[in-house]
């Protein structure tokens, strides 16, 4: 077999057979874009034998759904509640309860809240003022 010939075979057998380098297939990750109306929640004075509710508004701006992955109150005198999944144009809340027996003076707590955003996570804030 002539040179030629053996160039054009293994051309074609590089063309088929993936020879073309290394070409590794991505899987594109993508992202929901939201706006949170409120990262810091100020509940003023509160009575330690009182509970205080809050809520803390997201808004879904791009076409891909927002998933809350997980809700995660730093302290145990935090009880918070994951939304459902928000759609382009909707609002969801975390709603949480913050129990301040046992506590007095100023204090500030966070909420961890994980989803399908860049960065994956987001910290809430909520402070007050606990009269005993």
């Amino acid at each position: 077999m002539n040179i030629a010939l053996k160039l054009y075979l293994l051309l074609i057998l590089c063309t088929y057979s993936g020879c073309g380098g290394n070409k590794k297939k991505t899987h594109e990750v993508r992202h929901s874009e939201v706006i949170y109306h409120d990262t810091l929640i100020n509940l003023g004075k509160i009575g330690e034998k009182d509970s205080a509710e809050m809520s803390f508004g997201i808004s879904c701006t791009s076409d891909v759904p927002f998933v809350v992955h997980k809700v995660q109150p730093t302290c145990g005198c935090t009880i918070a509640e994951k939304p459902k999944t928000c759609s382009k144009g909707d609002t969801v809340y975390i709603s949480a309860t913050f129990d301040p027996t046992g506590q007095e003076g100023p204090i500030t707590k966070s909420i961890l809240v994980y989803g399908n955003t860049k960065p994956k996570l987001r910290i809430l804030k909520y402070e007050a003022f606990v009269i005993k």
